[in-house]
């Protein structure tokens, strides 16, 4: 089946995108265009939406229209300077759905290690399985198009928080454990995931291999490894530093780091066992 992603740029403000990919439709504003939010019709529906302020964040809901609920935000919370929002381009998410994305992703920021401005785990309301199936899309479809159409890197904490985690320090909640014993930790998944990288550059069983596996030019998410720092268009990192000359692709949710770690294990034969849960 042929999938079609439709991205409309906002001709007067560069700031604001809308990603289209049907059934769902996400959008990237800099809290500056807030007034021409306002027009877009995208945000006059409900949805689900990120404050994002350095490594802060809050996660919300708008029934009806998100814009209502951005401009009581821009009133009350003075630190966020982008936010993301999405749901369906039709507009139709209800409220079990729209608590259950929320919820979600309140535990997702969580688990990545951000500090959320968020006072609850979100709200618990019963949502059917047919419901749930449709949100998860929506949310799968969100991820898909921030992760590789996007390239905004929704769950990577600023580099000054990274610089405060190394491989040595084992007072972290997430670890990584090789065969030797070796055990790799962090205080979110994202320190822990760098932390490995380093760790097996530093390895001398294992720096050759590693060292073999790094592209010229930009890593991605399948090649995860390479020379040249990517950024998206706003300027936020997508890759976090292993060496001065190599750089990991970092731009990746909490469940798709597990899964790329599982992946690059089986493909250099490291026994890794992943304690995230």
């Amino acid at each position: 089946m042929v999938q079609h992603t439709i991205i409309a740029a906002d001709n007067g403000k560069d700031n604001i995108t809308v990603y289209t990919k049907e059934p769902g439709v996400v959008t990237s504003a800099h809290r500056s265009d807030l007034n021409a939010l306002r027009q877009l019709p995208e945000a006059q529906k409900a949805g689900i939406y990120i404050l994002i302020g350095e490594n802060k964040r809050y996660i919300g809901q708008a029934a009806t229209s998100v814009y209502s609920r951005l401009y009581q935000h821009d009133k009350e919370k003075d630190w966020w300077n982008q936010v993301i929002f999405f749901g369906r381009e039709d507009g139709h998410l209800d409220k079990s759905q729209l608590d259950y994305l929320e919820t979600v992703l309140i535990k997702e920021f969580r688990d990545a290690g951000f500090n959320l401005e968020n006072a609850t785990q979100g709200n618990s309301s019963w949502i059917d399985k047919i419901s749930k199936i449709h949100a998860d899309n929506i949310w799968h479809i969100t991820q898909n198009v921030l992760e590789e159409v996007a390239n905004i890197p929704l769950f990577e904490p600023s580099t000054n928080e990274q610089e405060k985690d190394n491989v040595t320090d084992h007072h972290r909640d997430y670890t990584l454990v090789l065969a030797d014993g070796s055990i790799i930790s962090g205080k979110n998944p994202t320190t822990c995931y760098v932390n490995l990288f380093k760790h097996l550059l530093k390895d001398p069983k294992t720096k050759d291999q590693i060292l073999s596996l790094v592209t010229t030019g930009g890593p991605s998410s399948r090649l995860l490894l390479g020379t040249v720092e990517r950024f998206d268009k706003s300027g936020m990192r997508l890759t976090s530093p292993i060496t001065p000359h190599i750089h990991v692709y970092s731009n990746l949710s909490t469940a798709d780091k597990k899964r790329v770690l599982r992946r690059f294990a089986n493909q250099i034969g490291l026994s890794l066992t992943i304690n995230w849960d």
